[in-house]
């Protein structure tokens, strides 16, 4: 599943939040938002991040960004624990070269600054930088995602939307990455602008060669964008592959849920996801499959007995191509 050389290795990734009562004697409770996860991210490569909401996809992100500290596994940018103890040097390189694109550009870019400002903060707070230098990187980054010049001296407010966003992308280019993490970056915009956000992202990868781990919860646009897809669910990767593959040939039922709930033109043949299986739900112990409660297909195959007892290794069934399921549908 991972690649020889890949920019991002995750490895045995698990977050966990504990909460701890207002009032006295109340116990702590430990909530699982991440567990176990393995995956890499190759250069150049877009790989998204898939499922509904809650189901971590946020967190994991978090994760990679040290924004929240994971309770176990290993974080590795281009051969370097992103969670170690780093020299300023070490962190000044982790920053420049780990980036984020944030699902609202309004709240994440500063409405008094001008769009030209907040491109060039990340250079500024980085420090060692000639102003004429900033000023060049910034007319550079906004050529590159198709920004006119002139918006450079332009607020927020006084851009549209999809403008706003491709203005958070040249904010996150001015480092020079080699990995971007983007948290619902075309979630806010309308579909139209969507699909220029995408290509912007694909051009991106075969021009400049940067890497992006794209976090979704529309499967269509990840099937556009993406070269690998990881299907997440309540924390555990359920399955991964091509686009092609996973479209074709789900082999997880979660996933197949999913893709046969997406708009079809025919209205007979429409699905919808209720998040209810069909049946009656056996006892499930802790080690139970994820998906156990609402799977339709250990319903239809009479409750087998492992699907209650045992949590489901991700297992190849094909090329690249892995479920984390005790009965996966494997016909073409």
């Amino acid at each position: 599943m991972s690649d020889p050389s890949p920019l991002l290795a995750v490895e045995n990734l698990s977050v966990r939040f504990v909460s701890k009562g207002i009032l006295p004697f109340t116990a702590k409770k430990s909530h699982t938002a991440v567990s176990d996860v393995s995956f890499s991210v190759g250069r150049s490569e877009i790989v998204g991040l898939v499922g509904e909401s809650g189901s971590g996809k946020s967190t994991l992100g978090r994760a990679l960004l040290r924004l929240i500290k994971p309770a176990e596994g290993t974080i590795r940018l281009d051969g370097t624990d992103v969670w170690a103890r780093h020299s300023p040097a070490e962190e000044r390189g982790l920053r420049d070269h780990l980036q984020f694109v944030f699902q609202d550009p309004y709240s994440s870019l500063n409405p008094h600054l001008t769009l030209g400002a907040s491109v060039a903060e990340p250079l500024v707070v980085k420090g060692g930088t000639s102003r004429r230098a900033i000023e060049g990187r910034v007319r550079e980054v906004f050529e590159m995602v198709r920004l006119p010049q002139s918006f450079i001296h332009r607020h927020p407010s006084q851009v549209s939307g999809g403008q706003r966003q491709r203005a958070a992308i040249a904010r996150a280019l001015t480092t020079k990455p080699s990995l971007i993490v983007a948290d619902e970056p075309t979630s806010a915009l309308d579909v139209s602008i969507q699909a220029d956000i995408v290509n912007l992202f694909m051009d991106m990868r075969d021009n400049l060669g940067v890497s992006f781990l794209f976090i979704t919860h529309d499967l269509a646009v990840s099937k556009k964008v993406c070269d690998r897809i990881l299907v997440l669910f309540r924390g555990r990767v359920v399955e991964s592959g091509r686009p092609d593959d996973l479209f074709r040939r789900p082999a997880h039922p979660y996933t197949r849920t999913i893709i046969e709930s997406l708009p079809s033109a025919d209205f007979r043949h429409r699905s919808r996801v209720d998040g209810a299986a069909a049946g009656t739900e056996s006892e499930a112990g802790a080690e139970a499959c994820v998906f156990h409660a609402r799977c339709r297909k250990r319903v239809a195959l009479g409750d087998p007995s492992d699907c209650a007892a045992q949590t489901p290794a991700l297992q190849a069934i094909g090329p690249r191509h892995f479920a984390a399921c005790h009965h996966p549908d494997l016909e073409a």
